[in-house]
């Protein structure tokens, strides 16, 4: 009963080894390496006899005698051989295994070309001038039924529906700075591309640019919106300013009615009553006249109210150059004052803020400088400093910040203002 189970586990064995070897054989025939043919055939014969062997011994004997006679002569090996010699053949088709799968990988085949190129998120299509199409990976076959609605079969019919062709429902062609996009609502984003490589060989690529278009587009909302805020700060800016000239306006209005009205009731009690001295309302009516006669204080602009609030804040500022009157070079400058006088009082702790003007070619240069502390690190544009530099470059300018040898603002914008 021992020996019978030891023949039909060397059988099972056996065909296990014969298996192996027909696989590897097959992977050689498919790598077209003929040497490793000469080592997996001769492994699977000898693990074929090894199943036939066991098979023989355990079952119908269908074989002449003779042959009989050669397989019963295996019965005389020790065990321990026989099982040596079967753990030899596991470990040379282990070895042979692992040998085909390296060779798999450092060999350029073209199955590993096409398996790379089928790994690719990018779509390639290599065809000839008719558009018979020579390599096209998986990504291509996709999106060509994706966007055409039918197999690649053509890469040329291919490229002329992406660029000038009718598109699957759903699917819109948009040309952004002289590149194709091909767009599918609430999802996919395509940029195909075709060149020529010689003559003969076109390349056609599509590239999934989903994520860096949601990018841009979702830049160009933040970008509308932010022109929009400033649009109403600058309407708001304005407001403020009409609303303090109507104040002064109304403000002095009102003294003159109280004074005039003051005065006249001055003279009734006069003229009725004799009450009063004469001099004294001749004095009060002289002082009306001139205050009529005077000519109109002019009402602070931006500038005018951003000196007022340096010098009610204890900062002197020191000009050198004209700063600029048309917009909205006028806002920008006068926002880039209000945020170096914050800075210089709350970050610095100055005194002095100096604003230096000057003409670069077409551009008008501010530099801001401070006598307070140095940063003790770098300066990053943020809070305050930020949006004074996208309003900069929103005026077409832009904004510079140095800390060596000293921290300064700089600020460049077109002369004439940009509209």
């Amino acid at each position: 009963m021992t020996e019978l189970l030891i023949r039909a586990g060397i059988g099972v064995w056996g065909a296990c080894l014969f298996g192996g070897a027909f696989a590897l054989t097959g992977l050689y025939v498919r790598q077209r390496r003929a040497g490793g043919l000469f080592l997996s055939l001769p492994i699977a014969l000898t693990a074929f006899l090894t199943f036939q062997y066991a098979s023989v011994m355990n079952g119908p004997q269908f074989y002449h005698e003779p042959v009989l006679d050669f397989m019963r002569k295996a019965d005389g090996v020790p065990l321990s051989a026989r099982i040596a010699f079967l753990l030899l053949l596991t470990g040379i088709e282990i070895l042979m295994s692992e040998e085909i799968r390296g060779y798999g990988k450092r060999r350029i085949t073209p199955t590993s070309v096409k398996e790379a190129m089928d790994a690719l998120p990018l779509g390639l299509c290599f065809y000839s001038d008719e558009g018979r199409i020579y390599l096209g990976n998986e990504a291509a076959r996709e999106f060509c039924r994706a966007v055409s609605g039918e197999n690649l079969l053509n890469g040329k019919a291919f490229a002329d529906v992406l660029f000038a062709g009718t598109l699957s429902e759903g699917w819109k062609r948009s040309v952004i700075r002289g590149s194709t996009i091909l767009l599918l609502p609430g999802g996919l984003a395509l940029q195909p591309e075709v060149k020529k490589l010689s003559p003969g060989l076109w390349l056609l690529t599509i590239a999934d640019i989903t994520q860096p278009y949601s990018r841009i587009e979702e830049l160009k909302r933040s970008t509308r919106e932010v022109a929009a805020l400033n649009r109403r700060l600058e309407a708001y800016n304005r407001e403020i300013v009409a609303l303090t000239v109507d104040n002064e306006i109304l403000a002095a209005k009102v003294k003159i009615h109280d004074e005039l009205g003051a005065d006249l009731l001055t003279i009734r009690r006069y003229l009725l009553n004799g009450e009063g001295d004469r001099s004294d309302i001749a004095e009060r009516l002289k002082r009306n006249i001139s205050f009529l006669k005077a000519p109109p204080e002019d009402v602070p602009d931006e500038y005018g109210r951003i000196m007022k609030t340096a010098e009610d804040i204890g900062v002197r500022v020191e000009l050198h150059g004209s700063l600029p009157e048309e917009e909205p070079n006028k806002h920008v400058l006068a926002t880039a004052i209000h945020e170096c006088l914050t800075n210089t009082i709350r970050h610095a702790h100055g005194d002095r803020l100096t604003v230096r003007i000057g003409e670069e070619g077409d551009f008008i240069s501010a530099f801001f400088t401070n006598n307070g502390d140095p940063p003790k690190g770098p300066v990053r544009a943020s809070g305050g400093l930020e949006s004074l530099k996208t309003l900069a470059e929103k005026a077409g300018g832009g904004m510079t910040i140095r800390v060596v040898p000293r921290f300064s603002v700089e600020i460049r914008l077109p002369k004439g203002g940009r509209t």
